[in-house]
C-alpha cells in the first residue's frame, strides 16, 4: 500500500528511504507533525507516535500534504462479523461497489449495498462481492442504543433465528451498522412471493420448524441474556421477521430471523406508568399498532414479556391462514379487523382486539377465522396446525397477560407439535383432501 501511494505521487524510488527507516504498510496511516520555529516537521507512524520519518527536502510541503491525504485511497477497512465497532477517518474510503438508499425514515436510512468480499472476514463465498444492508442513523442516541442491544444479543447462546450484524462504524458525524442482507425480504414478502407454491407437507413442516425457531429466539431474548437483564422485543410483526436463503444448505428452504433491535427494551425493572409508556411509543417510533397487545393502550401497568407472546400469536395466526388458504385471505382478515378511526399519523390499525365501551375483547374476526380454519382438513383439531390454532386461541391471544403462557411454555408446546408432525405425515398435512 505504501508503495502504491508513492507511485501515485510519482516518487516510487523513495520507498527505499522509508524501508531503511523501518517503515512498512503496518505504520499506516501516517500523521504529519508540523515543523516548529526551529523546523523539525516529520511523519508519525500510526503504530507509535515515537516512530517518525523526516521527509527528504525534495518532497516539499505540498507533496507531504498529498502523501498524508492520498494514503487513505488504499486504506479501505476490512470488517469482521463479530459486531466490532470502527471509527473511520473522514477520508477513509468504504469498500463498496455500490449503495442504493431504499428506505428513508425520520430516524434512519437503509441502504442495499454491495461490499467487496475481501473486505469482510470469514466469508465462504466465491463471488467478488456480497450484498449487505447498511443502516445509517440520523441520531447518535439511536445508534448507541441499537449497538448496545446487538452487543447484548451476541451473548445469547445458540439462537440462529436472531439476525446479527457484521459491524458498526462511524465516519465523521455519521453512524452506520452493517448487517447481512435478507435476500428473501420480510415474512410478508415471503408470503406474497411464495403464494403460488403448492401447499404440501414439506412447506407445512418447514413453517412449523420456523415458528418453533422464532419462539426459541424469543425465549432466548426473554430469559437467557447474561448480565443484560431481561428483554422484550416490543415491536414484533411480520415486517421485522426476515427471510434468508443465502448461506443455507442446498435444497433448504431458508430461515426466518427476528431483526431490528433499535426499539427492543432491555430492562432490569420496568416500572413504567401510562405516561411513560405513551412517551416511549412516541420516542421510539413503534409503529406496529396491528400487532400491539391490548395493554399497550388499555392498561396503566408496565408492559411485560407477555406482550411479545400476544404479538407472536397474531403472527402465527396469519401464518396458518396463509398456509391453509393464501395471501388474499391474510389481507381479507386484516381488512375485516380494521378500526373505524385512524390513530396518530393517520394509521388505521387492524388490531386483534376490539374496545367495546369500557371493555376490551378479542376481536370477533379472530374467533371467526379460527372456527373457519378448524373446518378445513389441513387445520382441523386433530392436525398439527389445528393444535397450533388451539394454542393461539387458548394461550396466546388472551386479553389478560396473566392468561398467556410465557415463551418457555410456548416452546414446550410447539416442540411436542413439531415432533409429532415429523413422525406422523397425516397429523402434519393430510394430502387426501
Amino acid at each position: 500500500m505504501l508503495f502504491v501511494i508513492l507511485l501515485y505521487l510519482d516518487i516510487p524510488w523513495d520507498i527505499d528511504r522509508l524501508h531503511k527507516a523501518g517503515f512498512t504498510d503496518l505504520d499506516m496511516p501516517f500523521t504529519w507533525k508540523r515543523p516548529g520555529p526551529n523546523g523539525g516537521g516529520c511523519l508519525r507512524s500510526g503504530l507509535s507516535s515515537d516512530k517518525t520519518f523526516t521527509p527528504p527536502k525534495h518532497w516539499g510541503y505540498h507533496l507531504v500534504e498529498s502523501f498524508v491525504n492520498r494514503q487513505w485511497m488504499v486504506m479501505a477497512p476490512v470488517f469482521g462479523r463479530s459486531g466490532e465497532y470502527l471509527e473511520l477517518h473522514p477520508l477513509c474510503p468504504l469498500p463498496l461497489i455500490k449503495a442504493d438508499a431504499i428506505i428513508h425514515s425520520m430516524r434512519n436510512v437503509l441502504y442495499r449495498a454491495e461490499i467487496q468480499s475481501s473486505h469482510v472476514t470469514g466469508l465462504k463465498v466465491q463471488s467478488p462481492s456480497i450484498v449487505v444492508a447498511i443502516k445509517e442513523f440520523r441520531y447518535r442516541a439511536g445508534f448507541d442504543q441499537e449497538r448496545s442491544n446487538l452487543s447484548a444479543l451476541r451473548r445469547v447462546p445458540g439462537s440462529k433465528h436472531i439476525a446479527q450484524n457484521f459491524a458498526a462504524f462511524s465516519q465523521g458525524d455519521r453512524d452506520f451498522i452493517i448487517s447481512p442482507w435478507a435476500d428473501g425480504g420480510s415474512l410478508c414478502d415471503f408470503w406474497q412471493v411464495h403464494d403460488d407454491v403448492g401447499r404440501e407437507s414439506k412447506l407445512a413442516l418447514w413453517s412449523l420448524d420456523q415458528m418453533l425457531g422464532l419462539v426459541r429466539a424469543l425465549y432466548a431474548l426473554h430469559e437467557e441474556l447474561p448480565d443484560a437483564g431481561n428483554c422484550r422485543r416490543d415491536d414484533l410483526k411480520p415486517g421485522k421477521i426476515l427471510y434468508f436463503t443465502v448461506g443455507t444448505a442446498k435444497g433448504d428452504m431458508g430461515i426466518l430471523k427476528i431483526t431490528d433491535f433499535g426499539i427492543s427494551r432491555f430492562h432490569q425493572e420496568a416500572n413504567l406508568d401510562r405516561l411513560n409508556m405513551l412517551n416511549m411509543l412516541t420516542t421510539t417510533g413503534a409503529t406496529s399498532p396491528s400487532y400491539q397487545a391490548p395493554e399497550a393502550v388499555a392498561s396503566k401497568a408496565a408492559r411485560s414479556r407477555k406482550y411479545d407472546v400476544w404479538s407472536i400469536g397474531c403472527i402465527f395466526l396469519e401464518f396458518v391462514i396463509w398456509l391453509v388458504q393464501d395471501w388474499d385471505a391474510v389481507q381479507s382478515f386484516a381488512n375485516a379487523r380494521k378500526s373505524t378511526s385512524a390513530h396518530a399519523g393517520g394509521v388505521i390499525p387492524s388490531h386483534f382486539y376490539r374496545s367495546d365501551k369500557d371493555d376490551v375483547v378479542v376481536h370477533p374476526e379472530v374467533s371467526k377465522i379460527i372456527k373457519t380454519l378448524g373446518r378445513i382438513p389441513q387445520s382441523a383439531p386433530n392436525t398439527a396446525l389445528g393444535k397450533l390454532l388451539s394454542i393461539i386461541k387458548e394461550d396466546l391471544i388472551k386479553i389478560n397477560p396473566a392468561d398467556r403462557i410465557d415463551a418457555k411454555g410456548l416452546c414446550n408446546q410447539l416442540e411436542v407439535v413439531v415432533s409429532k408432525a415429523k413422525s406422523d405425515p397425516v397429523y402434519l398435512w393430510d394430502s387426501r383432501y
